[in-house]
C-alpha cells in the first residue's frame, strides 16, 4: 500500500483554494511543494452559482497542469446537473480561449452526472423554499430528488 494523495477543493470568500494535507501543504495554499495528488473532491461545490472565471483557475491547476481526476458532488442530482453543466462551459476550447489557456485542451468525463450510491443517508434540512435553492426544482420524487450530502457526483480528467 501507498498514501494517496488527496485534495479537497472548497470556494472561500470569493475565490478558490485548495487545501492540502497540512504535513504536505505549501507555505502558501496556491502552491504545492513538489507532489501531485491523485484525487482532487469538490465537495457540494455549487459550481453553478459562481463566475467561471472563479473556478476556472482551479479546474485548470487540477485537471490539465496536475493530470489529476476531479471529483465534483452536488445536494441534488439536479443541482449536480447544472454544476456539469458549468463545468462543461469552462472546459471547451472556446472558454480555454477567451480565459488565456488551460482548460480547452479537453477533458474526458470518468462519469457524468448520477446519484452517488456512497451519499449520506439522512435528508439536508432547509430553513427555506428549495425552488430558491434550485430554480424551477420543485423536489418530486425518487432518488435524483433527495437533497442530502454529496448526493450527485460526477467526475473528470484531462483528456488523454
Amino acid at each position: 500500500h501507498h498514501p494517496v494523495a488527496v485534495v479537497v477543493v472548497a470556494h472561500v470568500d470569493g475565490g478558490v483554494e485548495a487545501d492540502a494535507p497540512a504535513e504536505r501543504k505549501a507555505s502558501t495554499a496556491s502552491t504545492f511543494s513538489g507532489w501531485v495528488p491523485e484525487l482532487a473532491v469538490a465537495f457540494n461545490a455549487g459550481m453553478w452559482g459562481y463566475s467561471q472565471d472563479e473556478w476556472r483557475p482551479t479546474i485548470d491547476r487540477i485537471v490539465h497542469a496536475h493530470k489529476c481526476p476531479l471529483v465534483v458532488t452536488g445536494y441534488t442530482v439536479k443541482e449536480a446537473e447544472s454544476d456539469e453543466d458549468a463545468l462543461r462551459a469552462m472546459t471547451t476550447p472556446a472558454a480555454a480561449a477567451d480565459a488565456g489557456g488551460g482548460a480547452g485542451a479537453g477533458v474526458e468525463w470518468l462519469w457524468e452526472t448520477e446519484a452517488n450510491p456512497f451519499r449520506s443517508l439522512r435528508p439536508r434540512a432547509l430553513r427555506f423554499d428549495r425552488s430558491v435553492y434550485v430554480p424551477g426544482d420543485d423536489a418530486g420524487d425518487g432518488e435524483g430528488a433527495f437533497m442530502g450530502e454529496n448526493a450527485a457526483w460526477m467526475c473528470l480528467r484531462a483528456a488523454a
